[in-house]
């Protein structure tokens, strides 16, 4: 993850820790079209924050739209951590038995307090 020759990569973890601690998922668009394949950095928000990435259109509407209505066939699963759990982060998995389901959510959670 360099910008303008600046190495970002340490800064990536701690981001996308601060937003699934925040329930926040990332739908990045990439408005330059079809010139470019986004960076990895927009996919990997997108990805491991639970959301998409759109790139290869110049239908900045049609971008936005498709993430709103990503949020039509959405819901939330929560869980009571249990005593004792070790702080730190702790990933998560989430499996289907229905064939065809197409499953995006925050890779990792993490009850250390403050962080």
């Amino acid at each position: 993850m360099t910008i303008d020759g600046s190495y970002y990569a340490p800064f990536l973890e701690p981001a996308i820790h601060k937003l699934n601690r925040s329930d926040v998922a990332i739908y990045a668009i990439d408005a330059r079209g079809f010139d470019e394949h986004p960076s990895d950095s927009l996919f990997s928000f997108a990805e491991r924050t639970g959301g998409l990435t759109f790139y290869l259109s110049n239908d900045l509407a049609d971008s936005m739209r498709q993430a709103l209505e990503d949020f039509k066939v959405s819901y939330t699963i929560g869980f009571h951590m249990p005593e004792g759990a070790k702080k730190g982060p702790h990933a998560i998995t989430v499996r289907v038995k229905r064939p065809g389901v197409r499953l995006r959510y925050r890779e990792s959670y993490d009850p250390s307090p403050g962080r």
